[in-house]
């Protein structure tokens, strides 16, 4: 069976962003729990909800613009096979739902789906570019 990788919703604010780096390369096995991919976010929304409203007003007084915080989310495979194709190469970028490869099960049948992922934060950075 395919399956496709999407990039999952990891966050309300967030709607876009950039593969950063694959940890995989197409043809190697992929575990349950193995990293396939990182997607780095860039947003002055994310700013918003990180500072408090002290901050939020002491920035606004001084006619300053919020920070843009830089996000590094690391999405997780919940499913094995072999990553089969990565369609969103390292740099792309990509909107939530986006395909960004594909995992084959080679259990024998030619269905298609949705790959299982999870993610996690690995790293933010205020101020940071991707």
């Amino acid at each position: 069976m395919k399956l496709s990788i999407r990039f999952p919703p990891v966050s309300p604010a967030v709607t876009a962003g950039k593969v950063s780096e694959w940890h995989l390369q197409v043809g190697e096995a992929v575990s349950y729990g193995d990293h396939l991919f990182d997607v780095t976010i860039i947003s002055v929304a994310i700013a918003q909800r990180e500072l408090g409203a002290r901050l939020r007003r002491f920035v606004k007084a001084k006619a300053r613009k919020l920070p843009e915080v830089s996000v590094v989310y690391r999405i997780t495979s919940m499913d094995a096979g072999t990553l089969s194709a990565i369609t969103a190469s390292t740099g792309t970028s990509i909107d939530v739902g986006d395909p960004v490869g594909e995992i084959d099960t080679h259990d024998g049948s030619d269905k298609a789906g949705e790959a299982r992922t999870s993610f996690d934060v690995v790293r933010a950075n205020p101020g940071a570019e991707a």
